[in-house]
């Protein structure tokens, strides 16, 4: 048997193939330096004596570096951001990105700062019904195979010595999330609270219910001349100019004159074709989106929301759900099945006589 060293990112790793000609591949701790190297080749060699005596250890706990950066990855939470950072070069930046945030929604729990042997099933259970309060049963699903693999990942490298909590987990289906739109007097908190530089930003985001990438790749060329018209026919998402979501076609509205006198000031101080400015980081933007409501001592709820108070406040004056889908881009479907409630809060049903 030969065993390869090679490098993945900040870490050594070693390559061989088993008696049927498949790949095995084990991470012994040895970081990607010269000391690590000389460290790395010392096991390979071990292992290769090893076989050939036939006294080869499968469990490979013999070939690992007990000082595996122990005080870091001693907790899940540690194991996670090992495994994220071992796997990311196959990765794109989105999904690197949402596995970090997903780590981070879930902080206030304390349970991925816990050692592994202390999770179980009833702390995987803890962190399903916190996620069902906003997150439907098929993403919690996916949330729960992400911990699931890094899991995995630290119980094959000897991390982890229990078994995996998050493995074939039962998610019930549960009710949708609840709707449960701003009021006109939190949407004047917040817009009051907001940097100036984000106010027509977040403005807009109220006044159109646009998805947020909808109106980071928002240009002025998009706009008519006198910024009234307006044409939603790209997003800006993950980095990179996108069609609309769920192949959804560019859409065309009004936009209140106010608005767009205000649009005209912003145009003529702006260097940048995005309406804007320069792409707006979403991840940071969530960050001030919580201190805006912190201070505006408005309850929390997602820049999302901005969307859903959109089409509430429009069914509630009287709108159409065919008239709202003109500026949202839902379909008739999803304003149905999603906004039922609000619409039969509307609904009056005339005298017969």
């Amino acid at each position: 048997m030969k065993i390869s060293v090679g490098a993945d990112k900040k870490w050594l790793r070693l390559r061989w193939k088993d008696g049927q000609g498949k790949y095995k591949i084990l991470y012994p701790g040895c970081e990607n330096n010269s000391e690590g190297s000389r460290t790395a080749q010392r096991i390979a060699l071990q292992m290769e004596e090893d076989f050939e005596k036939g006294n080869f250890d499968y469990s490979l706990s013999k070939y690992k570096v007990q000082t595996l950066k122990a005080i870091e990855i001693q907790t899940f939470e540690g194991i996670y951001k090992q495994w994220i950072d071992l796997t990311k070069k196959h990765l794109t930046d989105r999904t690197i990105q949402f596995y970090k945030c997903f780590a981070n929604s879930i902080a206030s729990l304390n349970i991925l700062s816990m050692k592994p042997e202390l999770i179980t099933s009833k702390e995987v259970s803890s962190i399903i019904a916190f996620l069902q309060k906003s997150n439907k049963p098929k993403v919690i699903k996916l949330k729960m195979n992400i911990f699931s693999s890094a899991w995995d990942w630290g119980k094959k490298n000897g991390l982890i010595s229990t078994e995996n909590p998050f493995k074939e987990v039962n998610i019930e289906n549960s009710q949708p999330p609840t709707i449960d739109p701003f009021s006109q007097e939190e949407i004047r908190k917040i817009l009051e609270f907001s940097p100036l530089d984000k106010k027509p930003f977040i403005k807009f985001l109220f006044l159109t219910g646009c998805r947020l990438g909808e109106a980071v790749g928002l240009q002025w060329d998009d706009l008519s001349p006198n910024c009234q018209n307006v044409k939603i026919c790209r997003q800006f998402t993950g980095g990179k100019f996108k069609p609309l979501k769920k192949g959804g076609k560019p859409r065309s509205f009004c936009l209140p004159i106010n608005f767009a006198d205000e649009l005209i000031k912003l145009k003529s101080q702006s260097g940048h074709n995005l309406v804007f400015g320069e792409p707006v980081d979403l991840h940071a933007f969530r960050q001030l989106w919580i201190k805006i409501l912190l201070q505006a001592k408005v309850r929390y709820r997602k820049p999302y929301n901005t969307r859903h108070t959109f089409v509430c406040h429009r069914l509630k004056e009287g709108w159409k759900p065919s008239q709202i889908v003109q500026v949202t881009g839902h379909s008739l479907q999803v304003m149905f099945s999603s906004y039922a409630t609000f619409m039969a809060e509307i609904l009056h049903l005339p005298d017969l006589e």
